[in-house]
């Protein structure tokens, strides 16, 4: 792999090289020509790589040849200094939305629904909201969830679900190429992750006017104002269930944490994500030059 990337980078010439996420900032590190500069995004976690020793050292030799790494939160960017050998410069640069594409959608009139948007994943917490989903049946009888996307945690969650007698009102949407409809027949987008970066999946139900429901970890106390865009919770599911609750009993709540949400989203727009990322290459190639 090394040997056809060094070959395409030696045939393109180019000013510089951006490697998005961490494998890809190891690969170009070994495989940009010397005097080309490199910057790097984080956008998360190393995945299965996380916690490996041995990709962390060598990831550590690939910081010495990055001139800038671009985080998508303040949390990503403190973590990075904090854990990484020797890590390069960070600018943080939040995630963008198309708020076109994401317009804003009226709430629906059918029972009460809860969305999440996220891949089947033990860290993206599941299990807590099919807790949490027991819990809102006793006061709400009615009450429906979703969960889109799929992975490796879909059979355990639909024995917990059995277990929990809520099987019949939470459904398994799989992997999907639009979420929107989705979240438009949602009163409320949750998401109870262990850790985040800064989650589109919010960002988006935000530019569609919902008020979301989601854990107060990583990156996602600077998109979520608590109390205004919704409200940030522990990892505890009776915490989480309690603030769904309330969202999907009060319509005029709901309203109004919908209209802040999409005013919140609208700060986080494609034109300030690219001018934010062209000042990082203006930087970088005028230091390189230098």
């Amino acid at each position: 792999m090394l040997r056809s990337w060094r070959r395409a980078l030696h045939d393109v010439r180019p000013d510089l090289v951006h490697a998005h996420l961490g494998l890809s900032e190891v690969v170009a590190a070994f495989a940009t020509p010397r005097g080309v500069p490199i910057v790097a995004s984080r956008r998360g976690f190393a995945g299965r790589y996380e916690g490996n020793p041995v990709f962390h050292l060598v990831e550590g030799l690939a910081h010495r040849r990055v001139r800038v790494m671009i985080c998508n939160s303040r949390y990503l960017a403190h973590r990075t200094q904090s854990r990484d050998r020797s890590p390069p410069p960070i600018r943080v640069i939040h995630n963008a939305v198309d708020l076109d594409h994401f317009g804003v959608a009226s709430f629906p009139t059918g029972p009460p629904s809860v969305t999440v948007v996220a891949n089947l994943h033990p860290y993206k917490g599941h299990a807590r909201l099919v807790a949490a989903l027991r819990r809102i049946r006793e006061e709400l009888p009615e009450a429906r969830m979703t969960f889109v996307g799929d992975g490796t945690e879909r059979v355990r969650l639909q024995a917990r679900a059995q277990d929990l007698r809520v099987e019949d009102a939470l459904r398994f949407a799989g992997q999907v190429a639009d979420p929107r409809p989705f979240v438009r027949e949602a009163h409320v987008v949750a998401l109870a992750s262990d850790h985040e970066g800064f989650p589109n999946a919010l960002l988006e139900a935000m530019a569609m006017g919902r008020p979301v429901v989601a854990t107060r970890v990583g990156g996602v106390p600077e998109l979520v104002r608590d109390g205004q865009d919704g409200f940030l919770t522990s990892l505890d599911a009776e915490d989480i269930a309690a603030r769904l609750i309330l969202l999907l009993r009060d319509g005029e709540l709901r309203a109004r944490m919908g209209l802040s949400a999409r005013a919140r989203a609208e700060t986080f727009t494609w034109d300030r994500t690219v001018a934010e990322t062209e000042a990082v290459y203006r930087e970088v190639l005028t230091s390189a030059r230098r």
